[in-house]
C-alpha cells in the first residue's frame, strides 16, 4: 500500500476517530479507524496507541485502534481516488490577534527572556473542505516532516506537517531535536545566499535557538547515561528554514513515556524561557486557546514511541479553517518582521487550497 492508498482507505472507513501518522524519519505511514480500547492515561501497551493531547496536557485522547493499515502492507487499490483537481476560494479571512493587538503583546512581552506567541488565521471558504484531499496534497509537498491527521468525528479535522520531533524512544534509546529561528526561502540562488548569510549572523535567531539547545542539553544530561548532539544544521522545509540540532542518548533508567512527555513538553520552541513565566504570559495574554496547537501528537507502545510537536497545523470544520503559527520573541524582536514570519509559516495552507 502506498501513502495515498492509506488515506483513501481511511476516507472510506465509517468508524471514528480516524488517525493518520507518518514519522519523518520513516518510510512507513499508518492509518487507523475506530477504537479497540480507550486508555485513560499513557501507560505501556503491547500494541501501539494513538495519542493526541492538548497544549496543557489536560485533555488526553489515547486509544488502541480497532482497524489499522500500513503503507508497508500489500493493498488492493480503492476506486475512490483522492486525485482530483479541486480549488477552494477564500471568502473571508481574519487574524487573532490582529496586527494592532500583536504590537501591544510584543511590548508587554519585553521583560521575558523568550516567549513564543501564536496567531490563528481564520479562513472561510466557498465550500466544504475535503480534509483527506488536503492531507494528500500536504504529504506530496511537505518534504521532511511528521505528518498527522486526526478526525475525532465527522466534520472536524486536525492536520499538519511538523518539522519538529518532541522525542522518539526505542527501548532505552531516546532522540530529540532542537529547532528554532526562522527565515523564509528565497526565490533565486542569489537571494538564498543572502538570506543564509543574514540568518547565520543573526544575533536574535541565534539567541532564540540557544534557549532550545540549552533546554534539551540539560534534559539529556539529566536523563541519559551518555548522549551526543549534532553540529548546528540548517533545516529547510518547502516554505521556511530553521536552525536545527539533533540529540541522541541512552536513558539512565526506565522512564515512562508520560514522564518523558512532561519533561520535554513544552520546549522553549513553543513556550519560552523561563518556562513558568512564559507559560503564564501565554495563558494571560494569548487571545485564543491553543488546544491541539503545538501539543504532543504521535504513537506509543511499550517498546517504542514517537511524538511530534504539533505545529504547522490547522483545524478544519466543514467550510472553515483555523490555521496556527507561532514565533519566538526575544528582546530584539520587531513586530513587523515577526508578523511576516507568521505569514511565511502559514503559506502552506494557501498552496494546499489551490493545488
Amino acid at each position: 500500500m502506498n501513502h495515498q492508498n492509506c488515506l483513501t482507505w481511511l476516507k472510506s472507513q465509517n468508524e471514528y476517530p480516524k488517525f493518520y501518522w507518518k514519522n519523518k524519519y520513516s518510510q512507513e505511514s499508518i492509518a487507523s479507524s475506530g477504537i479497540k480500547k480507550k486508555l485513560s492515561k499513557l501507560t505501556p501497551s503491547k500494541h501501539f496507541a494513538n495519542c493526541v493531547f492538548d497544549f496543557e496536557l489536560h485533555n488526553m485522547n489515547i486509544w488502541v485502534p480497532k482497524y489499522e493499515v500500513s503503507s508497508l502492507q500489500p493493498f488492493e487499490k480503492f476506486n475512490d481516488s483522492l486525485d482530483r483537481i479541486e480549488k477552494y476560494e477564500i471568502v473571508h479571512k481574519s487574524f487573532l490577534p490582529d496586527f494592532s493587538l500583536w504590537k501591544n503583546l510584543l511590548l508587554k512581552a519585553k521583560d521575558i527572556q523568550k516567549v513564543v506567541l501564536a496567531r490563528t488565521t481564520y479562513l472561510k471558504l466557498d465550500k466544504t473542505i475535503c480534509p483527506f484531499l488536503l492531507m494528500q496534497r500536504l504529504e506530496k509537498k511537505a518534504g521532511s516532516a511528521h505528518l498527522f491527521f486526526y478526525q475525532p468525528h465527522e466534520g472536524t479535522t486536525l492536520l499538519g506537517a511538523s518539522p519538529e520531533t518532541l522525542f522518539m524512544r526505542e527501548e532505552d534509546c531516546i532522540f530529540s531535536e532542537a529547532i528554532a529561528g526562522t527565515r523564509k526561502l528565497g526565490k533565486t540562488e542569489s537571494e538564498n545566499r543572502q538570506i543564509f548569510h543574514e540568518f547565520i549572523n543573526s544575533k536574535k535567531d541565534i539567541e532564540e535557538f540557544s534557549y532550545v539547545d540549552n533546554f534539551l542539553s540539560d534534559n539529556f544530561r539529566e536523563l541519559c547515561k551518555n548522549y551526543k548532539k549534532s553540529e548546528l544544521n540548517i533545516l529547510k522545509t518547502p516554505w521556511v528554514q530553521h536552525f536545527q540540532k539533533t540529540f541522541q542518548g541512552q536513558l539512565k533508567e526506565q522512564l515512562s513515556d508520560w514522564s518523558l512527555l512532561k519533561k520535554f513538553h513544552p520546549t522553549p520552541a513553543v513556550g519560552g524561557i523561563p518556562v513558568n513565566d512564559a507559560l503564564a504570559f501565554i495563558e494571560k495574554n494569548e487571545p485564543f486557546a491553543r488546544n491541539y496547537y503545538a501539543a504532543p501528537i504521535g504513537r506509543a507502545s511499550k517498546d517504542k514511541s514517537e511524538f511530534a510537536v504539533g505545529i504547522r497545523s490547522c483545524l478544519i470544520k466543514n467550510d472553515t479553517i483555523q490555521v496556527f503559527a507561532g514565533t519566538g520573541l526575544v528582546k530584539d524582536s520587531q513586530p513587523q518582521s515577526e508578523w511576516e514570519e507568521l505569514d511565511s509559516k502559514t503559506r502552506w495552507i494557501y498552496e494546499m487550497l489551490n493545488a
